[in-house]
């Protein structure tokens, strides 16, 4: 007979177990499970490079901004400040100074460097990502390495990818890159940003369907920019 209560105390425990069990994964996955599925079936198709701006339209878009609103070095100025930690607001004029030299370099319209920026890191210099990039353009370090040595760029590891100037610099180089690699196809060059030139390659070659909400944030942060909401 105690036998017999104990294995029945065990099987009311059992169920009370799985009773509490029951309602915690239910939660798990409406928290979870519901917006990946969301994700998987309701991402809108791949924008055709039709739909997505070419590299020459975006530096015609550049073009009219800076001739309608007198786009200058103060206004980049003010965008920093606006935008950056509280720490980093008083490199707010030096940077404006470095983002428009690198741009004369690259060839890289401004709006389009502050879009990246917006989307990479939302203008945070100690930005980390769960891939392990870092910094203002979230550049992981084999890529900032490379890259450093090949600017001049003392290399110092994160902090290098950390320090704003140098993440400007280094990612800024790199988009510039993959442009050319690309042959000047920006959806490309971006999605090759994002996922890096050989996973890219490697997904085209496959078939295999390709993101595309970075893009797609890309282009609407550069519709919608920090410069002409400033302006």
């Amino acid at each position: 007979m105690d036998r017999f209560r104990a294995l029945l105390t065990r099987f009311q425990l059992s169920r009370e177990g799985r009773s509490r069990v029951v309602p915690i994964v239910l939660s798990l996955f409406l928290l979870v499970g519901i917006p990946v599925l969301i994700a998987l079936y309701f991402e809108p198709p791949a924008l055709s490079n039709e739909e997505f701006p070419s590299l020459s339209q975006v530096k015609e878009f550049h073009l009219k901004l800076e001739s309608s609103y007198q786009f200058s070095f103060f206004t980049l100025q003010k965008i920093f400040k606006d935008r950056l930690p509280k720490p980093y607001k008083k490199q707010s004029a030096s940077l404006a100074k470095t983002l428009l030299k690198v741009c004369q370099e690259t060839g890289i319209p401004v709006d389009l460097a502050l879009s990246l920026i917006a989307v990479e890191s939302s203008f945070r210099p100690e930005s980390q990502s769960s891939v392990g990039a870092h910094g203002l353009l979230q550049v992981v370090p084999s890529t900032g390495e490379f890259w450093a040595r090949k600017l001049g760029i003392p290399w110092l590891g994160l902090p290098t990818l950390r320090n704003p100037h140098t993440s400007i610099r280094i990612g800024l180089h790199y988009l510039s890159f993959l442009l050319k690699r690309f042959r000047g196809n920006l959806k490309n060059a971006l999605l090759a940003y994002n996922l890096g030139p050989t996973r890219l390659r490697r997904m085209q070659g496959a078939g295999d369907r390709i993101p595309q909400f970075y893009v797609r944030r890309v282009l609407a942060e550069l519709k919608f920019s920090a410069l002409t909401e400033k302006l």
